[in-house]
Order: C-alpha cells, then sequence, then structure tokens
C-alpha cells in the first residue's frame, strides 16, 4: 500500500491506558512512523509505537482572548510545541509513566474572576472566549510535515475551526471519525443552548461536506449520521489482537463457590457511574445473604469529577486502571465481567450510538459478560441481538441480585456465551483485519 502523510488533529492522544487512545493505537499501528504526525490537546504523556512526530497544543494555541484574560490567572503550562521521543524526559520528566501529565498549579482566583468564569461556563462562551487558535509555531509545524491527509474526531466548534484552518494551508483531504452524540447533546445545558447548537451544526456540516471520508463508531451511528447529514458514512471501532490471545491458555475456572466480578475502564458521568454504584451496592446485599463474591473495579483512581467513597461497600475494590499490556490477563481471573451502563435520560442520550473500546476485549476473554443498562442503548442491544452475554435492563434490585445469580450458576448459559462471544470477536474484531480494512480507507480516500 502506498501510504500517504497523515496528520492526527486529536484531543488525547496514542496511549495505553484510555479507550480512546487505545483505539486510536490499535487502529493505525502499522502505519509508518515516518508518514504520521500527531497534534494532541491532552496532557497525558503519549506512546512512540505508532508515531514519533508529535505537537502538543497548548497555551500559543488555546489561551483567554482580551480583554478576559486580564481577569484570568491562566498559566502558560509546563510546554508547548512540537516535539518527539528523544524530548519525553525534558517534557514529561523521567518518571516511566505513561499517565505523567503537565497540570501546572492554578492560582487561586478571587471571587469575581470565578463568577466571570462561571458566566461563560454557564452560558456557554467559554469556547469563545477560551478558543483554539493556528499559532505561528503550529502552522509552521504543519506545513513542514506536508500531511496529505488530516484526521479527527471533533468535539466542539473551536476543534472544528482549528481543523477546517489546517486544511485550509495544507489542502489536505479530511477523515472526520466521530466517536459519540456530541452534536446532538453539546450545549444542552448551557443558557446560549439554542443558538450555540445552530452554530455547531452550521460549522460540522461544513467540516463533513469538505471532508473526504466519514467514519462512525458504530453501525448505529453511521446509520444515524448518513440519514442526519445526508452523507456517506462508514464505521470502524476498536479492533483487538488476536495473537495475545493464542498465547493466553485460558481454562474455564471451577466454581468453589466464590466468585470474582471485574469492572475494567472510566467511571463516568452520563455513562456508567451510577449503574456501577447499583452493582456495588447488590454484591454487598449478596455478600450479607451468605454468597462469597468480590467486585474488582480497575478504573483511574485520579478522576477527579468522581467521589470514590460511593463505591465503598462490602466486597467492592477500587484498583488502578489495567494498561493494554495486562488488560486481557486481569479479565481472564474473573468468573463475570460487567459492563454497565446508566439509565438517566441523559447518559442514553450521551451514549446510545457508541461502542465502547473495552467490549470486543471482553469478548474475546471467553469470560461471560453480564451487561447492565438499558435496551435503547445500542452496545446493549447488540449484545442481545446476537446473544453474546447476559442482560438485565430493570433497575430493581431483587432483578438485579437474581439476575448476577443466574449469571454466575447457569453452567449451560455460561459455556455458550462464552464459546460464542469469542467466536463472534474472532470473526468480527481482528486487529490485522480490521487496522488493513482502516489503513485503505484512508489511504485511498477521494
Amino acid at each position: 500500500m502506498n501510504y500517504p502523510r497523515l496528520l492526527i488533529i486529536n484531543n488525547y492522544s496514542f496511549n495505553e491506558f484510555r479507550g480512546g487512545g487505545i483505539t486510536l493505537k490499535n487502529l493505525f499501528l502499522g502505519w509508518p512512523k515516518d508518514k504520521i504526525a500527531f497534534a494532541h490537546l491532552s496532557d497525558s504523556k503519549p506512546m512512540t509505537s505508532v508515531c514519533d512526530k508529535y505537537y502538543k497544543i497548548g497555551y500559543d494555541e488555546s489561551h483567554y482572548i482580551f480583554p478576559i484574560n486580564k481577569l484570568s490567572n491562566e498559566p502558560r503550562g509546563k510546554f508547548n510545541g512540537p516535539y518527539s521521543s528523544a524530548d519525553f524526559d525534558r517534557v514529561y520528566g523521567t518518571e516511566n509513566n505513561s499517565e505523567t501529565i503537565l497540570h501546572e498549579h492554578i492560582p487561586t482566583q478571587n471571587v469575581i474572576k470565578q463568577r466571570f468564569q462561571r458566566f461563560l461556563l454557564k452560558t456557554g462562551l467559554q469556547e469563545f472566549a477560551h478558543p483554539l487558535r493556528m499559532s505561528k509555531s503550529l502552522h509552521e509545524w504543519i506545513l513542514a510535515f506536508k500531511p496529505d491527509i488530516i484526521y479527527c474526531q471533533p468535539e466542539n466548534i473551536s476543534f472544528i475551526n482549528l481543523v477546517l484552518k489546517a486544511q485550509s494551508i495544507t489542502g489536505a483531504k479530511v477523515v472526520v471519525h466521530v466517536m459519540d452524540d456530541w452534536p446532538y447533546l453539546i450545549y444542552k445545558d448551557r443558557t446560549l443552548k439554542f443558538l450555540l447548537r445552530e452554530i455547531v451544526n452550521l460549522k460540522f456540516q461544513k467540516l463533513l461536506n469538505g471532508s473526504s471520508l466519514r467514519l462512525g463508531i458504530s453501525k448505529a451511528m453511521a446509520d444515524e449520521f448518513q440519514t442526519r447529514y445526508s452523507l456517506p458514512f462508514k464505521y470502524f471501532h476498536n479492533p483487538i489482537d488476536l495473537t495475545k490471545m493464542n498465547e493466553l491458555n485460558h481454562i474455564e475456572k471451577k466454581q468453589n463457590g466464590s466468585y470474582l466480578v471485574v469492572y475494567s475502564g472510566r467511571i463516568g458521568w452520563t455513562a456508567s457511574h451510577d449503574s456501577i454504584i447499583e452493582f456495588s451496592k447488590c454484591i454487598e446485599e449478596l455478600r450479607t445473604e451468605g454468597l462469597d463474591i468480590s467486585f474488582n473495579i480497575y478504573t483511574d483512581l485520579n478522576e477527579k469529577e468522581n467521589d470514590f467513597t460511593k463505591f465503598e461497600h462490602n466486597g467492592t475494590k477500587l484498583l488502578p486502571a489495567l494498561k493494554d499490556d495486562n488488560f486481557i490477563t486481569k479479565l481472564l481471573e474473573a468468573d463475570l465481567l460487567l459492563y454497565p451502563v446508566d439509565f438517566d435520560k441523559k447518559s442514553i442520550e450521551f451514549i446510545r450510538l457508541s461502542f465502547p473500546t473495552k467490549l470486543p476485549s471482553y469478548l474475546i476473554s471467553g469470560i461471560p459478560v453480564f451487561c447492565y443498562g438499558p435496551s435503547m442503548v445500542y452496545s446493549i442491544r447488540f449484545m442481545m441481538e446476537n446473544k453474546l452475554g447476559f442482560i438485565c435492563n430493570d433497575q430493581r434490585i431483587e432483578l438485579l441480585k437474581s439476575s448476577i445469580m443466574n449469571a454466575l450458576t447457569d453452567k449451560s448459559s455460561r459455556e455458550m456465551f462464552s464459546v460464542r462471544a469469542a467466536e463472534f470477536a474472532r470473526n468480527n474484531f481482528d486487529k490485522v483485519k480490521v487496522s488493513s480494512s482502516f489503513h485503505e480507507e484512508i489511504a485511498n480516500c477521494k
């Protein structure tokens, strides 16, 4: 294949501990490293197995406009600009930790400044007061790389503007990949939501109209976006490395009356937060009733938005997030894998078209999957329609408890789901096939 020069502009970079970063890594692995460059906003330390040419988008591209900058104590940040793996020690420090970040202490603000910033957030004007810009440094870095194609995962007006600017100065083709239905949800709880959503729809339509390839993360998303925007969409989601599974000879554990349930992933508001708490409480009740059962949650314990004390129920352990290299190994220790989705309206709207990074790995593991969430969400419906795991669509605690017991003790169903799910994953999520197809779609887009 004749690989074009590819520029990725995205919030997060390639990594092994966040779902989006893992998906990016798996999809682009194998693209020639001398033909790929990455401009990212995230402060997390990226991986160099896929790419070695990075630009950290920082203060030069994103800071408050005048005169609002006079009301902010915004720090410049510790690093901003181009770098490669040779610069990692200088940029991120010497700790061998892919989760190293560049955060700098933000000085305490006075009451007036705090109220003004809350006003910007509440109205939705924050993005216009703190936009992304094409700085001189980023402009020169992009032109020096000479991209043929720009790949992006847009998420707001400011981001779209940056991609459109990059397209205009390079003449490169654009590939748009959508991870969730952000155009529908963004600014929904802001005072100026009607005006802002009209602007974002116009901007997003402009980006799509000028793109050469449009992708969703699931078939449901591709179908809906194709109808909504009157443009063709295809879909690609996270593939899995089958060679890793071939090296692991998993044998179904003998049931000895002791059970372990595992959840791995982010505990996110408008995603899974409440359902995980409900499940954790249920585990505590089952233990009270005499069942020897434990629930291990592997997640980012530095996530600031979570109050982890809410998960401190008898039998539940909060453990550091798994990295991609030991993810499957930890799954294989479980008797049951939890896939939760929250039941509230906002969560359903946010995640209903998405397809989580973890699900292919769950399926290939051969450990039965327990889905706890509403059937109107595509990923839950996907599991139901393909008969790939146990399903509980009801929040009543007694029904949830009986569903968990059934998932742990129904040997024939466990064996059926285990075999069926692993076979489905091998046929549909093989990284060699999926990545090759993904590369060809991008390389050949017109």
